[in-house]
């Protein structure tokens, strides 16, 4: 019986790790701007918010964001939009940023991307990744 106990309870471990690890994915977003130059503002559909979490997270997947290629971002929401403010980054780690206004679950999201000013050269450039408002 005891044997039983612990087979079902390690059953259900299992189960509530596959379960966080599949609602932590179902809010990512993908997106891909393509800028031509500075200041070349490029914006993702909007999404609904998966969920009342008060940070939304940003991974950039191409290796071309650096100090010479300056990715700056914002998430904007549809109504209200007085939530975040505009970032930039010069690496590809992943982003965890927190709103600077309440949102909830369902809120209209959408990110808007351009190569910064800061960048140090003009080249075109594609930035695309995954987020998760």
């Amino acid at each position: 019986m005891e044997f039983s106990k612990r087979l079902a309870a390690f059953g259900l471990g299992l189960m509530m790790v596959g379960s966080s690890a599949i609602g932590a994915s179902a809010g990512n977003k993908e997106y891909s701007f393509y800028f031509k130059g500075f200041n070349d503002t490029k914006y993702s559909l909007y999404k609904p918010k998966d969920d009342d979490e008060s940070n939304h997270y940003l991974t950039i997947s191409s290796n071309n964001v650096s100090t010479s290629n300056v990715f700056g971002y914002k998430m904007h929401r549809r109504t209200d939009d007085n939530v975040d403010y505009y970032h930039t980054t010069t690496n590809n780690d992943k982003k965890t940023v927190s709103y600077t206004g309440s949102v909830k679950k369902y809120d209209r999201m959408r990110l808007a991307g351009q190569k910064d000013d800061k960048s140090k050269n003009s080249t075109v450039t594609t930035v695309k990744g995954k987020f998760c408002p």
